[in-house]
């Protein structure tokens, strides 16, 4: 699996992690097990949204804009600013969930479902838009080169994650 199998990987992980936290808010709206899986969901926003923009931030995205033609990168720009209001919305995530689990209370705080569906709603349709407008690019625009560049980078960001 090549990087950019990776990065679709890891949309393709959110939408299947998001469709059954709808689904399973449908059927358990209550007790520990909600809460638990809640939590688990919100964790996995937090940290792996963040983790997976920096990612693209710091090595797919500055690879691209070298690569694609000048009339190409509005697209890009596009996409790099849907990241902070994202971001945004993870922060306030982050202190919701920091109360849900600091908290001696069986009660969620109020909002951290909410939260995490506002994330979500603005999550999946960004990375549709990844998908179809930037993938594209890089199918058309990459040669052997950019790949292997990639995949150095790559392999740099995640031995040097914090």
């Amino acid at each position: 699996m090549d990087v950019i199998e990776k990065i679709i990987a890891g949309h393709i992980e959110v939408q299947e992690k998001t469709d059954f936290l709808r689904k399973f808010t449908e059927l358990h709206a209550g007790g520990d097990i909600y809460r638990q899986n809640l939590i688990i969901l919100s964790k996995f926003l937090c940290q792996d949204i963040r983790q997976h923009f920096q990612l693209e931030e710091k090595v797919l995205f500055p690879i691209i804009k070298q690569t694609i033609p000048v009339e190409e990168n509005k697209k890009l720009a596009e996409i790099i600013t849907e990241h902070q209001p994202i971001l945004q919305l993870l922060t306030n995530l982050e202190y919701l969930l920091e109360q849900a689990t600091h908290s001696e209370q069986k009660n969620l705080p109020a909002g951290l479902n909410l939260a995490n569906q506002t994330v979500v709603d603005l999550l999946i349709p960004h990375a549709d838009r990844e998908d179809k407008q930037i993938f594209p690019l890089i199918k058309r625009y990459f040669r052997a080169n950019h790949y292997q560049e990639l995949e150095a980078k790559y392999f740099d960001f995640i031995t040097h994650k914090s």
